[in-house]
């Protein structure tokens, strides 16, 4: 395959290619034409999250609607757990607080206040921190 095939195919340009047989002023031409001014149309993505409706209808015909948030993370949506409601009201307050704070889940922060001290030492630290004697 040539090098300019693989770059027109990777550029994702759509092509027309018209025919014309026992014309004399047809040229013939083994590269593209590239114009300039054609306007590039770009998706724009302000989240890394989406809100999702999804109905299933279950084996005896029944219908269920449900609504969740689902987040972008390693090239695939992944759905978020915490934010499935039946309640369309209640799946949008929780979308609203996923986006404000990045996650529903609780966050868990640990702070080292000392390490490695013997027992005197650590005596010492608790007698200086609290009312502990």
């Amino acid at each position: 395959m040539s090098n300019w095939f693989r770059q027109l195919i990777a550029s994702k340009i759509s092509i027309n290619i018209t025919v014309h047989s026992g014309l004399d002023d047809v040229i013939k031409t083994t590269t593209p034409r590239i114009t300039n001014d054609i306007v590039n149309i770009k998706k724009l993505n302000k989240s890394n999250v989406r809100f999702v409706q999804e109905e299933k209808i279950k084996y005896d015909g029944e219908k269920s609607t449900f609504w969740f948030s689902e987040m972008r993370k390693g090239g695939r949506w992944e759905f978020v757990s915490e934010t499935l409601s039946h309640n369309k009201d209640e799946a949008m307050e929780k979308h609203i607080l996923l986006l404000n704070r990045g996650s529903l889940a609780p966050v868990k922060v640990s702070t080292v206040l000392w390490e490695g001290l013997d027992k005197e030492e650590t005596e010492s630290w608790i007698a200086l921190q609290s009312t502990i004697k």
